[in-house]
Formats: structure tokens, sequence, C-alpha cells
């Protein structure tokens, strides 16, 4: 699932953008149990281990760049990655895109910065079209995810029990690439593939 809400601060414009290496579980892991522990974000509600995100990160590079954004101390500000969308061969071509920023970052601009880093790393890759779950109701979600392109193709009610209430889930879709062709086989990127679409949204 995604989040980017809205809070009071100066715009982050230039954070620093990497991609994530095992070393980097941990600082992901404090977002993320965040909204775990407190959001209806995602629907998980025991918290993960470092181990578990330790092998998370390895995995989630498999796929495709795992984007850290970073101030200038250091802290993490938000990440954002990609995950297969369905297992069968047939959906080589579909990810599950997922973004979360620090809870004290959100609304500076960071989720923007990373979502059009990844979407751009992911077209590069051939990837035709990218998929987000969204907690139902989540306004301000929504908002991004259509700023960012995407459209609403399916909403499922009383899906997800958290937080003592009922929650719906929404499903949003961006298309990458049209047409009826066949698709050309998705691939890595090399090191300065990367490092120059990182280039172009923060420092690296």
């Amino acid at each position: 699932m995604s989040e980017e809400g809205k809070v009071k601060g100066e715009a982050v414009k230039q954070p620093h953008l990497s991609v994530a290496a095992k070393a980097d579980a941990g600082d992901i892991l404090d977002i993320y149990n965040w909204y775990v522990l407190n959001h209806t974000a995602t629907f998980q509600i025991t918290p993960s281990t470092l181990e578990e995100y330790e092998s998370w990160v390895e995995n989630t590079l498999k796929v495709a760049p795992l984007l850290l954004a970073r101030d200038t101390d250091g802290k993490l500000l938000g990440y954002a990655c990609a995950h297969r969308w369905h297992e069968r061969e047939a959906f080589d071509w579909d990810v599950e895109i997922t973004i979360y920023c620090a809870h004290d970052a959100r609304g500076l601009g960071v989720g923007d910065v990373l979502y059009k880093a990844l979407l751009e790393l992911l077209k590069k890759m051939g990837y035709w079209n990218v998929y987000a779950l969204l907690a139902d109701p989540n306004p301000a979600s929504e908002h991004f995810h259509e700023k960012s392109g995407f459209v609403c193709v399916g909403r499922t009610p009383h899906t997800g029990y958290k937080k003592d209430t009922w929650l719906g889930l929404s499903t949003w879709w961006l298309a990458l690439r049209n047409g009826d062709e066949k698709p050309e086989p998705v691939h890595p990127l090399t090191e300065k593939e990367i490092q120059d679409v990182l280039k172009k949204y923060g420092t690296v």
C-alpha cells in the first residue's frame, strides 16, 4: 500500500537519492513499523522484524531499484519500491508500487520526487503497467496518485479490519506504455542509467 499525506513545513526540493542496500533495512523498517502501529495506510498489524526486512530489501531489489530519500543530515525521509503484481508469467510486465514517507516528512515533496524517479526507472526497465493499492478511505493518498497520473480502476469495500474499523481497498493503475505489440522482456538497468535518473530529481 502507499502513503503520502500533508503536514506543514518547507518543501524538500533536493533530497539525497540512492538505491537501498541491506544495511538500510533498519531505517526503512523504522518508517514502515510506524505505519503498522499508528496508521491504516498498511493493513499489517504486527510489526516486522529487522531480519525480515533485511531479506525484504534483497528480494525487492530483484524486481526494481528500491529508492531512498535522505536529508542533508542523513535522516531517511522516505522510500519507494516496486513488487511483482502477480506471480504468473503473463504478469511479468506489471508491478505494484509502494511508497512510505517518514510521518514527520509528509507533505514536503519527498513522495513526489521518489515516485517520479521510480516510475521513470520502471519504464526504462520495460514495465508496462504500475498498480497501487490504497486503504479506502485515504483522500490524501488518492489525490497524490491522481497527480501522478494514476486512475482508480476498482474498489472493494469492507476488506480489512484495523484500529477498530472496517476499511476498503482501492486499486489504482498507471500505464507506462500503450499498444498491442508483443512486449520486450523486462531488463535490469546499468548503474549509470540508474544514477542518471536519480540526478534528475535529487542529489546523489
